[in-house]
């Protein structure tokens, strides 16, 4: 497993296997506490679609290597060793969620979550001048 394989782990299954939950989610985007300090408000986000984390009590963040050396206080070659170990434990609980999404992108490409199904000319009368 390669160091970017390694970055898409999502950063979301490795927080919950660590029992963090979101406090709060939104759409691609979820809000926790943040497990380095006590709080009430939470001020970790963790964006699912770039899967990427920001601690704005800190004003820090980054890809899940980043967050394993912050969690584990360990080097970048520790936290890949880590994160390639947890890459083979199943996901405990594995939530099934819906999506509009209609399956994987043929060539992998980043997109905005638009996916062209069908192309066809304009005919409604209101839409053609």
């Amino acid at each position: 497993m390669t160091d970017g394989q390694i970055k898409t782990i999502p950063i979301k299954d490795y927080l919950k296997s660590r029992g963090i939950h979101p406090a709060k989610e939104y759409s691609g985007y979820g809000m926790y506490r943040s497990p380095f300090r006590d709080e009430d408000t939470p001020s970790l986000k963790v964006d699912y679609n770039r899967n990427l984390w920001f601690d704005f009590g800190s004003n820090e963040g980054g890809s899940i290597i980043d967050l394993v050396m912050k969690l584990e206080k360990c080097p970048f070659i520790e936290a890949i060793e880590h994160l390639k170990k947890f890459s083979l434990m199943p996901v405990k609980g594995e939530e099934h969620s819906f999506s509009f999404h209609r399956g994987p992108v043929a060539d992998k490409e980043k997109t905005n979550g638009i996916t062209l199904i069908e192309e066809k000319p304009l005919e409604h009368p209101k839409c053609i001048y």
